[in-house]
């Protein structure tokens, strides 16, 4: 494994016993608790791989499955999600060469929105588990989770957990402190909501347009770190002032977006959306071929249309971007420990918002959105 003591943290390290010489690899997502939709797959199609709460080799009955984790082709191959061992790498500012990222052409250190991230869909609130392979190995090893989490519950959620340890179901077991498995703490976590929404352009190297909703700042999730539990603790930005907890995909606006480029692997820019008074709101104005922010206007949707804008959903706002590092250290103690190989289990748990009467504005939007597909970037 080519890693250095010195790309990991000292917060990282300290999950590793200090006599121990042997530490561990990610090999492989183990499939035991999940069913990958069969092909063959057609371009443009999304495709499912149920998670269940249990060993479902033997079939699913009784078993609960709150998510899948999801792949469209061509930019996604099944089973959607992948494990990364030593790519190399340019050296400064990409000094993880491993990861766990989408399916598919894409590489931990590609470009920016090259498809990196593994599309993780919750579909009720509660538990999700990936369950991942390993095997010993001489090296500390760090791995960059790319992931995105989109919230398909039908409901608001109020954020969610990321905890490690071990099983599945009830039989969960979480990771304790300094038994060779945690989040790298120097790496540090995140999560936002994405930039093309919320943010200030001239402070990102990845963009030259501001956010639709927010021109000055990002938005997205608060978050609580420590060595075995990621939790998130409120929302920070004007999201939550704009569409209160965050919402699923039934319930986010539609929109009108251009494709300046004439390009239909790359994003449209949203140029207008439908807000809950019913009423067409423009943010962005054409310059050329490029958008840029505009003083929010009420439009007549003849308008949008006859500029050759196409409807769809701002479905961006039912989603995260979640990003953490997870350290594997000596895996000799681990209670799954069998003759130089383990597993560990990576479980999210999202948390339900019990709405109030007449609340949740955004409800019912997103029910003819389905209607519109649009092959989008990670």
């Amino acid at each position: 494994m080519k890693k250095s003591l010195l790309l990991l943290s000292v917060a990282a390290a300290a999950c590793l016993p200090a006599t121990s010489a042997v530490s561990g690899v990610i090999t492989a997502w183990d499939m035991g608790n999940v069913v990958v939709q069969s092909g063959p797959y057609i371009d443009d199609i999304t495709y499912h791989s149920d998670i269940y709460d249990r060993n479902v080799t033997g079939g699913t009955a009784g078993a609960v499955s709150n998510g899948y984790v999801a792949f469209t082709p061509p930019d996604g191959v099944a089973p959607g999600l992948k494990v990364v061992n030593d790519e190399p790498y340019p050296g400064a500012g990409q000094a993880i060469p491993d990861c766990i990222q989408s399916a598919g052409t894409s590489e931990c250190q590609g470009p920016f929105q090259s498809h990196k991230r593994f599309k993780m869909r919750a579909t009720d609130p509660g538990a999700i588990s990936l369950v991942f392979n390993v095997e010993e190995s001489q090296d500390l090893n760090s791995y960059r989770v790319y992931e995105k989490i989109i919230n398909e519950t039908g409901g608001r959620l109020d954020g969610y957990t990321i905890e490690l340890g071990f099983g599945l179901g009830d039989d969960f077991v979480l990771s304790t402190a300094g038994d060779g498995l945690g989040f790298d703490l120097n790496q540090g976590g995140k999560t936002n909501f994405a930039f093309g929404l919320f943010g200030d352009a001239s402070v990102n190297q990845h963009h030259d347009l501001d956010g639709f909703f927010d021109n000055d700042a990002r938005s997205g999730f608060n978050v609580s770190l420590t060595e075995d539990v990621y939790t998130t603790q409120g929302i920070f930005g004007s999201y939550e002032s704009l569409f209160g907890p965050w919402v699923s995909t039934t319930m986010v606006p539609f929109g009108y977006f251009w494709d300046n480029d004439n390009d239909l692997t790359t994003d449209a820019i949203l140029m207008a959306y439908l807000d809950e008074n019913g009423d067409w709101i423009q943010r962005r104005t054409e310059n050329g071929a490029l958008a840029e922010p505009s003083v929010p206007a009420i439009v007549d949707e003849a308008t949008l249309l006859a500029s050759g804008y196409t409807m769809g959903l701002v479905d961006d706002l039912s989603n995260v971007n979640s990003d953490y590092y997870l350290a594997i250290g000596d895996i000799s103690g681990w209670r799954t420990y069998d003759t130089g190989t383990a597993n560990f289990t990576v479980r999210l748990t999202t948390n339900a918002v019990v709405p109030e009467p007449g609340a949740l504005a955004l409800l019912g939007f997103g029910l003819m959105g389905f209607a519109y597909t649009r092959r989008r970037k990670s």
